[in-house]
C-alpha cells in the first residue's frame, strides 16, 4: 500500500497561528493531517484535525489494518493493495516535497498469495516510476547482490540512474568475517563505485544502518542518529565525512538532488549578455 507523504513549507507564522485560537495548546511546530484515498472512487476518509507525530503513526497503523481487513471480507485482498493513505505536513522547516513510500517488489511469492505477486507489486512500483520528475531512492539490503535487486533493474529500465540515489540498508548485518579485505569491504567497494556489483547512479550510495531493536519505541530520532553514527566512525572510519554513510547523510543529499533538479527543470537560464557591460 503506498504512503503519500506531502511535505509544504508555510511560513512559520501559519503554523503558529492557532495559538491565539487555543492558548491553551501547547505550539506545534508543524500541522500533520491525514488522508484515505481509495482507488476504486470511494469517498476519501479525511482527518478532521491536526495530528502529532505519535497520533499519525497510530492513525496510519489502524487504517492499514482497516483495509486489509475490508479487503479480506471482500475476498479482494491479493497482497498488493494500491488505495493511498496521504499524510500532509505543513511546517517552516520542510521543503515543498512529495515522497511516495511504494511496497518491494516481491521475488517469491508466499504459499497463500498469487502466482503473480512479483509482477503485481513491480507493476505498482513501475506506476510511479514512469510519472514527470520523478526522484528515486532505491533501496537494497548492504548483504544483497545490487545487480540482483528489482528495484535498481527498474531504474535502468526507465532511465533514472541521474536522478537516483542507491541506498544500502541493514550494513551492520553485512559483515563477513572472512574476507581478507576486511569485513565491510564489498559495502565499501560500492560506496567508492569499484565494485562489479553496482549499477551506475549519478548521485551515488549511502549507507544507512538497520535501527537497534534494543531500543525503545520510543526512543527519539536523535538518540538513533547518534547510535548509528557511532557505529559507522567505529566501522566505517571517514565515510559519513565523505558523506557515504548515515541516514544524516541521506537527508541532505536528497534535498540536494531536490535542488538540482528544480534548478535544471523550472529556473530559466539567462544567456543574455549585459549589453550594458563593456
Amino acid at each position: 500500500m503506498p504512503i503519500h507523504l506531502k511535505m509544504r513549507h508555510v511560513p512559520k507564522s501559519e503554523v503558529d497561528e492557532d495559538a491565539d485560537l487555543m492558548p491553551h495548546r501547547t505550539v506545534d511546530k508543524h500541522q500533520i493531517k491525514m488522508k484515505l484515498i481509495y482507488s476504486d472512487g470511494r469517498k476519501p476518509v479525511v482527518s478532521n484535525k491536526d495530528f502529532t507525530p505519535e497520533e499519525a503513526a497510530e492513525r496510519m497503523s489502524e487504517w492499514m489494518q482497516q483495509i486489509v481487513k475490508e479487503e479480506s471480507q471482500e475476498n479482494k485482498l491479493q497482497g498488493v493493495v494500491d488505495h493511498i493513505l496521504e499524510i500532509e505536513v505543513r511546517s517552516s522547516k520542510v521543503p515543498n516535497l512529495n515522497l511516495i513510500d511504494l511496497p518491494g517488489i516481491v521475488a517469491r511469492r508466499l504459499i497463500d498469495e498469487p502466482d503473480d505477486m512479483m509482477q503485481r507489486t513491480r507493476t505498482l512500483v513501475e506506476k510511479y516510476l514512469q510519472m514527470p520528475h520523478t526522484l528515486v531512492l532505491a533501496v537494497v539490503p548492504a548483504f544483497e547482490r545490487v545487480r540482483n535487486s528489482q528495484a535498481f533493474q527498474l531504474v535502468q529500465q526507465y532511465n533514472l540512474m541521474d536522478s537516483t540515489i542507491g541506498v544500502l540498508t541493514m550494513v551492520d548485518r553485512a559483515t563477513d568475517a572472512s574476507d581478507p579485505n576486511g569485513p565491510l569491504a564489498e559495502v565499501i567497494s560500492r560506496l567508492e563505485g569499484t565494485s562489479r556489483d553496482i549499477v551506475y547512479l549519478k548521485e551515488g550510495y549511502v549507507a544507512v544502518k538497520n535501527r537497534d531493536t534494543r531500543l525503545s519505541p520510543e526512543c527519539l530520532l536523535d538518540e538513533f542518529k547518534a547510535e548509528e553514527n557511532a557505529w559507522m566512525e567505529e566501522n566505517m572510519p571517514g565515510f559519513t565525512e565523505r558523506r557515504l554513510a548515515s541516514s544524516s547523510v541521506l537527508a541532505p543529499k536528497l534535498e540536494k538532488m531536490l535542488a538540482d533538479h528544480v534548478r535544471v527543470s523550472w529556473v530559466p537560464s539567462n544567456n543574455c549578455e549585459d549589453s550594458g557591460r563593456a
